[in-house]
């Protein structure tokens, strides 16, 4: 993800998110290793993620990593709401019904991302963004479960997510493959269903690097 650009080093733009990626699992190995309680350890992650934002904000660091201040909630979250999902989704409604009153919720934290710079005019509670949007897509993963529906497209996409996320980034914004181009409409669904296509080999050849080395190291 970085790349030599006349005299200076700067991050490649495509491959930014694989290089923060790694960079916070290397953070959840080792907080995972620590010899304490899930709860010390959740907290000690979190307090590294911070502990990264820090480092990044105030050094040099900032001029090649800067995009990755916006995200640094993100995965504290996304861990803490793994771990305690079923308690959180307890909590909710159980009835098919009252879960649509979600709905309300969900638009309101839409709307509040998308007017973010608007309603909240604190540059640095800019980082605390996108959690508005997760909240609506947790609420969503609410309201789909309730209504007990099956979808293999869906189910296609949950099983790729991780390969279709690698990939869209290097072809949207490094070789512009076919996104850009007019009309929209139809070039993104062909960029989308390129995404799908090639996102199987990648997971194909992921799953037997991982069984050749990973399994066998295990062994």
């Amino acid at each position: 993800g970085v790349h030599l650009n006349d005299t200076l080093i700067r991050v490649n733009a495509p491959a930014w998110f694989v290089e923060y990626i790694m960079v916070l699992y290397l953070i959840y190995w080792l907080s995972a290793k620590l010899p304490f309680s899930d709860g010390i350890k959740l907290i000690a992650l979190c307090l590294a993620c911070l502990a990264l934002f820090a480092v990044i904000r105030f050094t040099p660091l900032r001029n090649y990593h800067a995009i990755w201040l916006q995200y640094v909630v993100v995965f504290p979250v996304g861990v803490l709401f793994g771990r305690y999902r079923s308690r959180l989704l307890s909590l909710l409604p159980q009835k098919s019904g009252n879960r649509l009153l979600l709905l309300i919720p969900t638009f309101l934290s839409l709307y509040l991302f998308s007017e973010w710079d608007q309603l909240v005019p604190i540059s640095s509670l800019n980082l605390l963004r996108p959690l508005a949007l997760i909240l609506p897509i947790v609420l969503s993963a609410a309201l789909y479960g309730a209504l007990n529906l099956q979808s293999t497209f869906l189910l296609f996409l949950g099983t790729y997510s991780y390969e279709i996320y690698l990939l869209h980034a290097p072809f949207m914004v490094k070789y512009d493959f076919f996104l850009f181009r007019k009309p929209l409409y139809i070039w993104f669904f062909a960029y989308f269903m390129s995404l799908l296509v090639l996102s199987y080999p990648l997971a194909r050849a992921s799953a037997a690097i991982q069984d050749r080395f990973v399994h066998l190291d295990i062994r």
